[in-house]
């Protein structure tokens, strides 16, 4: 199954000739996957293949610690992942965020049985 992942980079730069520079950069950055840039400057949205949702954990946060470093996660984690982070390798971008929802649908948790 494929996770939609939605990035949004903050830009640090200011004149469009930088900001272009940094797109071009993450752009960059996102060879690797099959990833489309979205309407709004600095959005992209990136495929991944995983057989099921925790190996889709695992490359969520593989592919993360690739941009950046310091990701705060947030959010419950058997529903999606939702993570930030103002420390991302590529110059000229002040933060990004990620979001993916888990496409296989959040597991049960086992019943709780008081003694």
């Amino acid at each position: 199954m494929e996770l939609t992942v939605y990035l949004n980079f903050s830009l640090a730069a200011q004149s469009s000739v930088a900001k272009r520079q940094t797109i071009h950069k993450i752009q960059q950055s996102l060879q690797p996957y099959h990833f489309e840039a979205a309407a709004e400057e600095g959005r992209f949205v990136v495929k991944l293949s995983t057989p099921n949702w925790p190996e889709g954990v695992f490359q969520l946060l593989d592919f993360a610690q690739q941009l950046g470093r310091h990701w705060l996660v947030s959010g419950n984690i058997r529903h999606g992942l939702d993570a930030f982070s103002s420390e991302i390798c590529i110059t000229g971008v002040a933060a990004a965020s990620m979001m993916c929802e888990n496409p296989f649908g959040a597991p049960r948790m086992p019943l709780q049985y008081e003694a």
